[in-house]
């Protein structure tokens, strides 16, 4: 299974916010994808899933489409179960995180909802779903659906900071895992401690620019598929994103999730959706992608990996690009652009980080899924234009990209990345469970770079180890042929030779 759309469109019956026709886009992507014979899972929120409006659009059998549950909580569903409704005045859906949320609930009411949603589901159509998905879904609810109805696919929102007071930051940036039973967020380590319904990132995020966007921001604007946003209406950019994830010798099932809420309204989401179906059918003809349900996908993904697998993605534009490596134990990133040589992200995945909600509840309008970051270039910059990350110095002077960068596959786990700089090549290569830096002579280093006073772990150091704490967590890198120190800003590593190894 290679290179792999995914187009889900979630339903829901009420948008407080502005006057909206929730129907039309519902029967507009119907007629979508029956013109091209695309395979389409739609989603139902639990409003929608009680009206016979909706759900009578799906009444013939249809094999192109699957059906599944949103799992927001909205008014009808809250009631349903006996429980009093929290939200705004006149909102009967609230997208604040402790009320339309599953994480604004207690456990017990969390599961009372989630048998309320599978069994009405089942009352309406027959069957219970197998494909669920939500912006945030928290791990007790997650396991809950895995031990009770034997889910094949579970979807969550893209990476992002702030974006709707949604931050889902430091996870497995694309494709799909497994999560750990003490946080949904984090992959894994074993069969034995995961859940064990593969999560798949939603939305289809650039790769190069979604990251970077709002630096010094408290919230990110969006880079993405969604065919209500600029990008995901530009065709140009629409057959970049597509080549740079399905032909670029990206390890992993190369995936993406198209498709959009039908609470955008038809008017602002047609052009995109009409372009990006045109493009999808022209591509499964010519053989170049699989259009799947999310369900099929999920079944697949199970049978070909026991553990979550490593993704690679590398892309690049004009005067930037980027190349991402994700496996069980650990994310990064490196950057470039122009002569900048950035490496902007590694985040560990550690079980032992049990996420916020694991038996607490969200308590206001935002929530929080994160892991333990080692760099952080997002929440390190700061608002007056100072990007933090890891910088790679050699004398005293930041190094300068003099072209692209190279790339190679090592087999199906790791990734080896080499940049041609102003002091010749340097290379990182990204293992199972450690980080190679080689550089071309003795006296370099990597400095990283804080400028702000948020959300910034603990330094220390002893000996060769790198020390952090994060969010009460005590965590710690082991260097191996280089010497950390703490500066004023950060921390640096410096190689005692011509390289040095980060074990994670």
């Amino acid at each position: 299974m290679k290179n792999v759309v995914n187009i889900v469109n979630f339903i829901r019956a009420c948008e407080p916010r502005c006057p909206m026709d929730l129907y039309e886009p519902v029967v507009k992507q119907i007629e979508l994808a029956n013109r091209h014979d695309l395979p389409t899972t739609f989603l139902f929120q639990y409003d929608a899933l009680i009206l016979p409006q909706y759900t009578d659009l799906f009444k013939e059998k249809n094999e192109r489409f699957e059906l599944g549950l949103w799992l927001e909580t909205p008014k009808p569903l809250v009631e349903a179960v006996g429980l009093k409704w929290r939200g705004r005045e006149g909102f009967d859906w609230d997208w604040f995180s402790h009320v339309g949320m599953l994480v604004g609930y207690t456990l017990e009411e969390r599961k009372a909802m989630l048998d309320e949603c599978m069994n009405k589901f089942k009352e309406i159509f027959g069957y219970y779903p197998k494909t669920v998905g939500c912006w945030a879904l928290d791990g007790y609810s997650l396991n809950y659906l895995d031990k009770t109805y034997g889910l094949d696919a579970a979807m969550i929102c893209k990476e992002q900071w702030g974006t709707d007071g949604y931050s889902l930051w430091g996870g497995y940036y694309s494709e799909a895992y497994y999560p750990s039973q003490n946080n949904m967020f984090c992959p894994a380590d074993s069969e034995a401690t995961q859940i064990n319904i593969p999560v798949f990132r939603m939305l289809g995020s650039d790769p190069i620019d979604q990251y970077m966007n709002g630096l010094g921001k408290s919230w990110q604007g969006v880079e993405t598929l969604e065919p209500s946003c600029g990008a995901g209406k530009d065709p140009e950019w629409i057959n970049w994103y597509l080549n740079t994830y399905f032909d670029n010798n990206n390890i992993g099932i190369n995936y993406t999730q198209a498709g959009q809420e039908n609470s955008f309204g038809w008017n602002r989401m047609h052009k995109g959706l009409i372009i990006q179906y045109e493009i999808f059918a022209k591509k499964r003809t010519a053989g170049e992608i699989e259009v799947l349900n999310s369900a099929e996908i999920g079944r697949r993904f199970k049978e070909m990996y026991k553990v979550t697998p490593c993704t690679t993605t590398v892309a690049r534009k004009e005067h930037s690009s980027t190349a991402w490596f994700n496996n069980k134990n650990y994310r990064a990133s490196i950057y470039f652009k122009d002569s900048l040589m950035l490496l902007r992200d590694i985040f560990i995945f550690d079980e032992k980080y049990r996420e916020r909600y694991f038996e607490n509840v969200a308590e206001g309008e935002n929530l929080t899924f994160d892991n333990l970051p080692l760099i952080d270039c997002y929440r390190w910059s700061a608002k007056d234009g100072d990007v933090g990350g890891g910088y790679f110095v050699h004398d005293g002077q930041d190094v300068e990209v003099i072209k692209d960068f190279d790339f190679e596959n090592i087999g199906e786990v790791g990734l080896k990345v080499t940049a041609h700089t102003n002091k010749g090549d340097i290379t990182l290569t990204f293992h199972e469970k450690e980080i190679e830096f080689r550089f071309p002579t003795a006296g370099f280093s990597l400095d990283a770079r804080v400028f702000t006073e948020n959300y910034i772990p603990c330094f220390s150091v002893d000996g060769n180890v790198l020390k952090l704490q994060y969010n009460d967590v005590d965590y710690c890198v082991t260097v191996e042929n280089g010497t950390p120190e703490i500066t004023k800003n950060g921390y640096r590593i410096t190689a005692n030779n011509d390289s040095f190894t980060v074990r994670l």
